[in-house]
């Protein structure tokens, strides 16, 4: 049985960053990749190897009232789940993305192994999504590109950088 993993990528930077990591996972497995709406214009321009499945953006607009922000999680949410619940991954790997932290949470209820990548922007600090994905239990490892990021995250593995 082929192992499925699921890449949940980012736009832009994050975009081109996930772009350097992806080649240099295992071609045996099953990739299929998650991004949100607002970065379909990126990867029209940046095709990957596998399906690539979108949900809307986590966070609505700015400004924006109670309840179309309530409503903007729960789409967001829903797809998640149906995603999930079809695939089943063994894997979830979140590049830079913000949208690892509710894919994770609920990645651990189809028991898939989690790893976050910290954005090579990281150097001094690690990013708001690593701190909650540690401080939730979510993610069984953190790949940090820097190794000042080592001792601020205790499931920090210094790999180098990517790009």
């Amino acid at each position: 049985m082929r192992t499925k993993v699921l890449i949940i990528v980012g736009g832009g930077g994050w975009g081109r960053q996930a772009l350097e990591i992806i080649p240099a996972l295992d071609p045996a497995w099953e990739k299929t990749y998650l991004a949100t709406l607002d970065n379909l214009w990126w990867y029209e321009r940046h095709p990957l190897d596998g399906p690539l499945h979108m949900v809307p953006r986590l966070r609505p607009n700015p400004g924006g009232t109670l309840p179309a922000k309530v409503y903007s999680l729960s789409r967001t949410l829903c797809g998640i789940i149906r995603l999930l619940w079809r695939l089943r991954p063994h894997l979830i790997i979140g590049i830079c993305s913000d949208l690892s932290v509710p894919v994770m949470l609920l990645g651990r209820v189809v028991r898939s192994r989690t790893y976050y990548v910290e954005s090579l922007t990281r150097v001094r600090t690690p990013s708001r999504t690593s701190r909650i994905l540690q401080r939730l239990k979510a993610v069984d490892r953190i790949f940090v590109q820097h190794e000042s990021l080592v001792p601020a995250l205790r499931r920090a593995v210094h790999v180098g950088g990517v790009l």
